[in-house]
């Protein structure tokens, strides 16, 4: 080799040694290619490599990286086959070094069993096992092993090198996107499931034992604590490898049972609960459980103290990650998730925006959990179980004369009291929703007291509102309306009263026609009553007019809907006076239609109205001011005052959560307002988080099409296409038009031509130009019909129309729409 030459080998060398003093980690072949004057390439790695390993000792090494280096005093080893140029870490078992495959020039890493453990059996046999493991695996997210042996008494394996960075440092934990996280533990948890369905048990799972690479890919290695899913209790590998009693892995991510000791509980589940634990590191910025101060008590709290939610310490975190997380980190392995691939299953759905299974959909589930967080029982499902309770005990009292009707209501009363006895109940604790389910067994033995049997189902189907189970609701409404009919004839108020139910029902369930008819129905058996004068209907009859406006708003009728509102809103200030609560209620459905019809200044004005009244109080009102915060803050968006609809949002949905749960639909109602403002103030991820838990919670709540799911789909997909993303704003906005048809088929057109024009302008940003454009002209002649020129959505559509054409070169199309805009937006 020339002087020349020397001197290039020389700075490459000094180069590659100040890239590792910098941490950077770059290759030797980066090194040479950045090099200028290198003419040959892989005779200047040849050299570059030799002068490397020519160091006398690791000295002279550490003395060129600076400090990090390795212990001073050891060589490095020598291996057949491969030139070994730096030192990356340290184990309990082995030490890990940077080589260079001499037949391939391959970077790789060779993991050398260290001196000391090579004495003992079991510690070389746990290597040898680590081996044998790992060359089971073949996975893009496992790190392959690619030789392995025995050198000069060491056993070693070389394995693929991965330029990266471990996984708590790709992603900060603490502060890193909460969704990106959630997605790199789906990967993570999948890769982790095809060990398993291959017989390999992970055991030491941690950010450290996870790189992620320059492409943003996870890769999984260090099985040093790995065993085989052997299929007996008493397989052989357990005490061999691993004695009863030992403690191996990382504190922070250790299970409960493996905290024990009791290794031969160790299963899939453990990893599960470990790769629970990165997450929620991830999610949060700390462990899920403190592992600080003497290991005693460190090992207690693993095993008996629950993690805090993740919402609760990071208000960007939503519920379903605190469920997705926390089954995870279950206590008890059974009740974790059965495998890792069932936790990145649910992860996949999360990210999707779908039901995830962390949590049973079902009301019961969802009753108890809010029971759970509060140590008491719901104030609706209290209420209705003491109402029950009453008019059985008073159907005891007026029957008593009548020896088998007596006998069935103490019996009916007798089933009643014992389900909420907790002393009788010797297996556990049934749920609100459970405990009404049985009422209605009892309810069926009243066949000879009609009357209040009627009246019984009018109190389930009210408890069953309250919980959010619409369609039990209408079951019972239905049922009790019949009877209420055969028993008083159609003109009675208790006719009336059911007819008020069962609409209500049928409007949270968003058969808003068949609410509107029975709505009608109470509103003209009510005006007749108070038109003769029995003047105790006029809080009855105030309440359906409230309610048949917001129906008639549902249904596009505005104006008659103002019209209503204002006539319930005149009789309660007749009947009641100003500051009576249902005034404030009145007031609150009033700023909702105008809100809908964009007189957002007098829609603000009437909720400070109630807010003031309902405020006077106290707490018995928060439900109240909760939906009144929510039209508030319409108002509020509406009038351009972004961040003060937020703040407004933020209260609303808090004290909802608090009456009833974070899933409820009246949260979701809060949640797509809330990413509404957030996208008008280009906080698409935020947005997209907050439409996404009201699409999941809404689903989770109704079967079929839906008028708040085809709402939050397009939504979301209007998010999606604001950032860039048509593809992923596609399906949802396919399937929000086609369920908007379903539903709107006959009333609701515009609602229709809402979804038809998002998706217009989806299909025109993926150049599906001649189908955008057969849906932009069909929603802008639909908004023109309906709405008027002076809607936003006219305007917006002529906008996405406009684009269309410049986009087709028919520059002289668009410049009319744009012209038409321009004198719209003088008009307006």
């Amino acid at each position: 080799m020339s002087q020349a030459d020397d001197h290039k080998v020389r700075e490459i060398v000094a180069r590659f040694m100040e890239s590792r003093r910098a941490g950077s980690g770059a290759s030797l072949d980066d090194v040479i290619l950045s090099t200028p004057g290198v003419s040959d390439p892989r005779s200047a790695r040849d050299a570059a490599l030799h002068a490397l390993t020519s160091c006398a000792d690791l000295s002279d090494l550490a003395e060129l990286a600076g400090e990090g280096g390795p212990p001073p005093e050891e060589e490095f080893p020598e291996l057949d086959g491969y030139d070994i140029v730096d030192w990356i870490g340290q184990g309990g078992m082995g030490q890990v070094y940077e080589a260079y495959q001499r037949s391939t020039g391959r970077r790789v890493a060779i993991k050398f069993m260290l001196p000391g453990a090579a004495s003992t059996e079991s510690a070389r046999r746990r290597f040898e096992r680590e081996v044998e493991l790992i060359a089971r695996l073949e996975h893009p997210n496992i790190v392959s092993i690619l030789d392995s042996g025995v050198s000069n008494g060491r056993a070693y394996y070389a394995m693929e090198y991965v330029e990266g960075r471990p996984l708590d440092l790709a992603l900060i934990p603490g502060e890193c996107n909460p969704r990106e996280a959630m997605a790199m533990i789906a990967v993570i948890a999948e890769a982790v499931d095809y060990a398993h369905q291959r017989g390999v048990l992970h055991r030491d799972l941690k950010p450290s034992n996870i790189m992620v690479d320059a492409r943003g890919d996870p890769r999984l290695f260090d099985f040093g604590l790995a065993k085989a899913i052997e299929s007996g209790a008493d397989a052989p590998m357990e005490m061999t490898l691993s004695q009863p009693g030992q403690l191996l892995g990382t504190l922070g991510y250790m299970p409960p049972e493996q905290a024990r000791g009791e290794l031969r509980q160790t299963s899939v589940r453990s990893d599960v609960y470990s790769l629970g634990a990165i997450g929620y590191e991830l999610i949060t910025g700390r462990l899920p459980c403190p592992v600080s101060g003497p290991l005693s008590q460190t090992l207690t709290r693993i095993e008996s103290l629950d993690a805090p939610r993740p919402s609760s310490l990071r208000s960007q975190v939503d519920h379903d990650i605190d469920a997705i997380l926390l089954k995870a980190l279950e206590k008890s392995s059974e009740r974790r998730y059965a495998t890792a691939g069932e936790l990145a299953a649910d992860i996949r759905r999360y990210l999707a925006h779908q039901p995830i299974t962390a949590r049973r959909i079902g009301r019961a589930t969802r009753a108890a959990r809010w029971v759970r967080r509060n140590q008491a029982v719901s104030a609706v499902g209290a209420a209705a179980i003491l109402t029950v309770i009453t008019v059985f005990s008073v159907a005891f009292l007026r029957v008593k004369q009548e020896r088998d009707s007596t006998q069935e209501v103490a019996a009916s009363l007798a089933d009643v009291l014992q389900r909420i006895d907790p002393e009788k109940q010797s297996t556990r604790t049934e749920t609100i929703a459970e405990i009404v389910d049985g009422f209605t067994v009892s309810i069926d033995r009243l066949r000879r007291q009609p009357e209040f049997q009627s009246r019984l189902r009018s109190m389930v189907g009210l408890a069953y509102r309250g919980l959010g189970d619409y369609q039990k609701a209408e079951a019972q409404f239905r049922a009790a309306l019949e009877s209420q009919r055969r028993l008083r004839g159609a003109g009675h108020p208790d006719v009336a009263e059911a007819h008020h139910n069962l609409a209500s029902a049928l409007y949270w369930l968003g058969d808003y026609d068949e609410a509107e008819r029975h709505y009608m129905q109470a509103r003209s058996v009510l005006s007749e009553a108070f038109r003769r004068g029995d003047h105790a209907q006029g809080p009855q009859l105030a309440r359906t007019l409230d309610h048949l406006s917001t129906t008639l708003g549902k249904l596009d009728r505005l104006e008659q809907a103002e019209a209503i509102s204002r006539e319930a809103l005149e009789l309660r200030l007749e009947l009641l006076g100003e500051t009576h609560i249902d005034v404030a209620q009145s007031l609150n459905n009033m700023a909702r239609i105008l809100n809908e019809r964009g007189k957002h200044a007098e829609a603000a004005e009437a909720c400070e109205q109630a807010l003031s009244i309902l405020r006077s109080m106290g707490g018995a009102a928060r439900r109240g001011e909760a939906s009144l915060l929510h039209h508030h803050a319409h108002a509020m968006f509406g009038l351009g005052h972004a961040e003060e609809a937020k703040r407004m949002l933020g209260e609303a949905i808090d004290i909802l959560s608090e009456l009833w749960s974070e899933d409820h639909e009246r949260v979701a109602v809060s949640l797509l307002l809330l990413a509404e403002v957030k996208l008008s103030t280009e906080r698409l991820q935020e947005a997209e988080r907050f439409a996404g838990r009201a699409l999941t919670i809404w689903r989770s709540s109704f079967t079929g099409a839906h008028p708040d799911i085809a709402s939050a789909l397009t939504l979301l997909g209007t998010i999606r296409l604001r950032a860039g993303d048509a593809a992923g704003a596609e399906p949802l906005l396919r399937e929000a038009a086609a369920m908007c048809s379903e539903i709107w088929i006959d009333q609701g057109a515009w609602r229709i031509a809402r979804a038809q024009s998002a998706l217009g302008e989806c299909l025109a940003q993926m150049s599906h130009y001649d189908e955008a454009e057969t849906l932009l002209r069909g929603a802008l002649d639909t908004f023109r019909q309906t709405r008027g020129d002076s809607d936003p959505a006219t305007a917006l559509t002529i906008n996405r129309l406009a684009d269309l054409y410049e986009a087709t070169g028919r520059g002289d199309m668009a410049m009319q729409l744009r012209i038409e805009l321009e004198s719209l937006a003088e008009r307006l």
